[in-house]
C-alpha cells in the first residue's frame, strides 16, 4: 500500500469499524494528517493569529479582523469535523489488527496522556488471530 492509496482508503473507509488496518496504513494517514495541519498552522500564523489572539479579542472581533483569518478557521474546523469518524474508525481497526481491545480507544478522553498512550498502541506489529 502507498503513502497516496492509504490517504484514499482512510475516506473510503471513514465509517467502517470492522475489520484490520495495518501499521503502514495507519502511520500513512497521520503523515498525511499531520501535514495538512502544518500547511493549516502555518496559514494562521501567516494571516497574524498569534498576534491577534495576544490582544485578548473575542472570538466576533476574531472573524471580522480578516476574512484570510476567517476563511482558514472554517477550513480548520471543517477538516476537524470531517476527520472525526474516519480517524476513530480506522484507529478502531488499528487496535483490532494489533489484537488489542477497541475499548482502548477511550483512553482519547484523558487528555494528553491518553492521546499518547494510543498513539503508542499504534504501533505494535499485526496479530494474525481473527476477531
Amino acid at each position: 500500500m502507498g503513502f497516496l492509496e492509504a490517504y484514499i482508503l482512510y475516506w473510503k473507509n471513514y465509517i467502517n469499524f470492522y475489520g484490520r488496518s495495518e501499521r503502514k496504513e495507519f502511520w500513512y494517514v497521520f503523515v498525511w494528517n499531520l501535514l495538512i495541519w502544518g500547511i493549516l498552522g502555518g496559514l494562521c500564523s501567516v494571516t497574524g493569529l498569534p498576534e491577534i489572539l495576544a490582544k485578548g479579542v473575542t472570538f466576533a472581533e476574531l472573524m471580522s479582523q480578516s476574512s484570510l483569518l476567517a476563511i482558514t478557521l472554517v477550513v480548520i474546523w471543517l477538516f476537524s469535523l470531517a476527520n472525526f469518524i474516519p480517524l476513530l474508525s480506522l484507529v478502531i481497526r488499528r487496535l483490532r489488527d494489533a489484537g488489542r481491545n477497541v475499548w482502548l480507544i477511550l483512553l482519547g478522553f484523558i487528555p494528553i496522556i491518553g492521546h499518547l498512550i494510543i498513539l503508542a498502541l499504534m504501533y505494535f506489529p499485526s496479530k494474525k488471530e481473527d476477531y
